[in-house]
C-alpha cells in the first residue's frame, strides 16, 4: 500500500471534479484497512472512504486521508 500525497480525485468521481486529497491510499482487504487505520500518519487525520464515486459530489480539496475501497466480490456470512 502506497500513501500518495496531494492526489487528484478526478478519476474517482463521476462528476469529474478535479479536487485533491492531502493523502490517498487504496485498500483491497479488511485486514489492509485495519492496518492502515493504525498508521500514525492516518490515525489522527480526517478520513473519507471512497467507493465507486457515483454518489459523491466533491466540491473542495479534502484535508485528510481518502481511503479508496477496492475490495471486490460479495461474501455471504449467513443466510
Amino acid at each position: 500500500m502506497i500513501i500518495e500525497k496531494n492526489k487528484s480525485l478526478l478519476p474517482y468521481n463521476t462528476f469529474k471534479m478535479d479536487v485533491k486529497a492531502d493523502q490517498f491510499v487504496a485498500f483491497n482487504s479488511v485486514s489492509s484497512l485495519q492496518s492502515l487505520l493504525l498508521l500514525p500518519e492516518i490515525k489522527n487525520q480526517p478520513k473519507l472512504i471512497l467507493g465507486g464515486g457515483s454518489n459523491l459530489l466533491l466540491t473542495a480539496d479534502f484535508l485528510g486521508t481518502v481511503l479508496k475501497n477496492e475490495i471486490t466480490g460479495i461474501e455471504v456470512l449467513q443466510e
